[in-house]
């Protein structure tokens, strides 16, 4: 099980369907489980947001905070110090003051960017995945496959 501590506003203000939206925290969460940016069902996560926009809550296994009258950084930086499990912990944030305090806390940072395409990256094969053969293999193979083809048509 994975454990996201994302920096709300640093990756909504990359999506920008998002970022200019009157309620952009229910479209987060939304958007997170939609396009499954956490993985699988048992990882979690916890959104921090600035400021005091709403009362925090749990959806299924997305928790929403809000900073009231501290910086997201701060939250996120006492959740990190908090955290038992620091080697599956995964903090979402382009700031640079968050990401080098919970590298040298021992947990985990992904990028903004590099979040939001998570996903989408594993559903698709990676050139090393694609093997390449030569014309007279593939003609090779359409052959067999033809011959077990014609075959099972004429039973």
């Amino acid at each position: 099980m994975l454990r996201y501590i994302i920096d709300a506003y640093n990756v909504i203000h990359k999506i920008p369907a998002i970022r200019d939206s009157n309620g952009p925290v229910k479209l987060f969460v939304e958007h997170i489980r939609r396009n499954k940016l956490i993985g699988s069902n048992n990882n979690e996560a916890i959104i921090v947001f600035d400021g005091y926009t709403g009362v925090p809550f749990k959806n299924g296994n997305i928790t929403v905070k809000f900073s009231c009258n501290r910086q997201a950084d701060d939250v996120i930086r006492d959740i990190v110090t908090v955290t038992k499990n620091k080697k599956t912990s995964v903090v979402v944030t382009d700031d640079r003051a968050v990401r080098d305090f919970s590298k040298a806390s021992g947990v985990n940072i992904m990028g903004t960017a590099e979040f939001l395409k998570a996903r989408s990256a594993k559903n698709r094969p990676s050139d090393d995945n694609i093997k390449n053969i030569s014309y007279t293999e593939q003609a090779q193979i359409t052959k067999e496959l033809m011959d077990i083809w014609d075959k099972t048509d004429e039973e």
